[in-house]
């Protein structure tokens, strides 16, 4: 028997007629079938039973991204809830400095924590910090602080910088757990007006004092105001 070209709308199928545009045909137990067309983004994919085709929303991947913050000449960044950034969503924050650079050049970037959500962020003199890395002409960039009042996170200055900018990530966790040091990690590199460039990679901790959990951080630098970008991503607890 010679195929015959039918009309989509006039398909009569087990469940009715199609008529809808984007839905589906496919064969079912003894008759055709109609899949009724899904939302925007959804995939087909194959049901439980592996019996038939269904439309389910994807999961997405362990990263998501949450906001941008741009600013200029400010004398602190916070990053807090209204970033969107969450303990009950995410296990750790990600951000992406982009040419972030102290106006007032050859200044070292700076980070805070806090316990209720920027409210407030600690100056208690127990931050800790280490790192290591290079500048282009091969020597050694090394540097560590104890008990102090903010973690360094920036890489060594290159020589005759000014409004040096850093480039690379820092991730900071988002626990739930109260009275535990946390521990941040970064690998940045800098690069100034004379193309000197310092790459750096390092982490720092601190101990919760209020026996509240970290849930927001606070970037700044050790004179003067910053400007830059930074992007914020949230890895997902599950």
């Amino acid at each position: 028997m010679a195929n015959k070209k039918v009309s989509v709308d006039t398909v009569r199928t087990g469940i009715g007629e199609i008529t809808i545009q984007g839905d589906l045909l496919y064969k079912g137990a003894s008759d055709l079938e109609r899949l009724p067309k899904g939302t925007a983004a959804q995939a087909l994919t194959m049901n439980s039973g592996a019996t038939a085709p269904e439309w389910t929303t994807p999961a997405g991947g362990a990263w998501e991204y949450l906001s941008t913050s741009t600013f200029t000449n400010v004398t602190t960044v916070d990053i807090t809830s209204a970033d969107g950034i969450s303990q009950a969503n995410h296990s750790a924050i990600a951000c992406h400095f982009e040419g972030v650079f102290p106006v007032n050049g050859n200044e070292s970037m700076l980070m805070r924590y806090s316990e209720d959500n920027g409210s407030s962020f600690s100056t208690a003199a127990d931050y800790n910090m280490a790192s290591t890395g290079f500048n282009d002409a091969g020597s050694a960039a090394t540097a560590y602080d104890s008990n102090s009042t903010s973690i360094r996170f920036s890489p060594a200055n290159p020589s005759s910088s000014v409004n040096t900018g850093l480039w690379g990530w820092l991730y900071f966790p988002m626990t739930t757990q109260t009275s535990q040091n946390i521990n941040t990690t970064w690998t940045m590199s800098c690069c100034d007006t004379s193309n000197n460039v310092t790459i750096g990679t390092g982490a720092g901790s601190k101990r919760s004092s209020g026996g509240g959990a970290w849930d927001a951080f606070q970037f700044l630098c050790t004179s003067g105001n910053i400007t830059g970008t930074i992007r914020i991503y949230g890895i997902k607890q599950t």
